[in-house]
């Protein structure tokens, strides 16, 4: 079984659209299973309603919805009266984040269908994180019925965007945990899988000085960064110790991990700017162009 994975990023998730314009679109590569975390939970929800054949129409229509995206006000925008409780009894209550997330919420809902992933034929996973309770990481896949809510739940960058309520416990972005699901592939019977990452193997650019919530941010990358590579590193040593007959799990299986990821850091994951999106495609596009013999 082929299995892609797409990790978390925000608006650096253009990097996975431009790669897998090359992969999909030009090489035709079928996938039966996407598991994808944040960004990368939106971009393989949205792919995993397309049947296979239809490879070349589902990045088509995935390219399309990220043009929709005209900037930042496509994805979020400042609350009324700002973070601060206003002098009105009714809005006397903290914001639960720095931004209102109704743009991206309206976008993803009407851009998914969950009877289309059912019916595509494909498993699609993807993780969150119950954030107002236990704090564990949760997996929903294609046959649950809020799978649309999941999905914006794991694209719920912590602290900045809202987390979504699903069955009465507030979710946010399962990237905290798992930013790159290769585990959720791997337990689910993938044999090969081909992952794409929205950031470098070390974040080598970080320049200036960050203030205010820029170090927020600053933070939150490092850590999901140490995640991302993390994940990769953990499946490494699953292969290594099947090697051995010591497999953690007698479900596991040798699986063949190939992995591209961008050369240098794609900058603000909060930066949704048509400008940056079309630079990050085309970065996106030319590595997986280089990486060709992966996609045989």
């Amino acid at each position: 079984m082929r299995a892609l994975v797409l990790s978390g990023g925000g608006a650096n998730g253009a990097f996975e659209v431009g790669a897998l314009s090359h992969i999909l679109g030009v090489r035709k590569v079928h996938y039966d299973l996407i598991a994808g975390v944040s960004v990368g939970a939106l971009n393989g929800a949205f792919l995993s309603q397309y049947p296979r054949g239809a490879e070349v129409k589902a990045v088509a229509g995935l390219e399309a919805m990220w043009d929709q995206i005209r900037g930042d006000s496509s994805i979020f925008k400042k609350w009324y009266l700002g973070l601060l409780p206003a002098p009105v009894p009714f809005f006397f209550k903290w914001k639960p984040s720095v931004y209102n997330t109704e743009p991206v919420r309206k976008l993803v809902r009407s851009q998914l269908s969950p009877n289309l992933m059912l019916a595509s034929g494909k498993t699609f996973v993807c993780g969150a994180i119950a954030w107002s309770d236990t704090s564990e990481y949760q997996l929903w896949d294609q046959t649950s019925k809020d799978i649309v809510e999941a999905v914006l739940a794991s694209s719920s960058f912590p602290v900045f965007f809202e987390p979504i309520r699903i069955r009465g416990f507030q979710y946010t972005d399962g990237g905290l945990r798992d930013t790159t699901p290769i585990k959720a592939a791997i337990e689910r019977g993938a044999t090969h899988i081909d992952i794409i990452q929205c950031s470098p193997s070390k974040l080598l650019s970080l320049k200036g000085l960050a203030l205010g919530l820029d170090q927020v941010k600053r933070a939150i990358n490092i850590t999901l960064n140490e995640v991302d590579n993390g994940d990769y590193e953990a499946a490494q040593m699953i292969n290594k110790l099947i090697q051995c007959g010591c497999a953690p799990n007698p479900k596991h299986k040798l699986v063949t991990l190939n992995r591209i990821m961008p050369k240098e850091d794609l900058g603000d994951s909060l930066d949704f700017s048509p400008k940056k999106a079309r630079r990050l495609r085309d970065a996106g596009k030319q590595v997986a162009m280089e990486s060709d013999d992966l996609w045989g």
